[in-house]
């Protein structure tokens, strides 16, 4: 994701999960690190609708 970033890339997509399921987080966890990081890109969560 970061080499993305790196390459010009402002939006980044990952599949997430709801419930209690540790794929929900992932999204969450890897937009805080890459905003720590001082990377500014957005993050889109796909996931089921419930």
């Amino acid at each position: 994701m970061i080499e993305a970033v790196e390459l010009g890339a402002d939006t980044l997509i990952m599949a997430g999960g709801t419930g209690i399921c540790r794929l929900g987080y992932y999204a969450k966890i890897q937009e805080q690190i890459i905003h720590d990081l001082g990377y500014n890109c957005e993050m889109v969560q796909l996931g089921v609708s419930e």
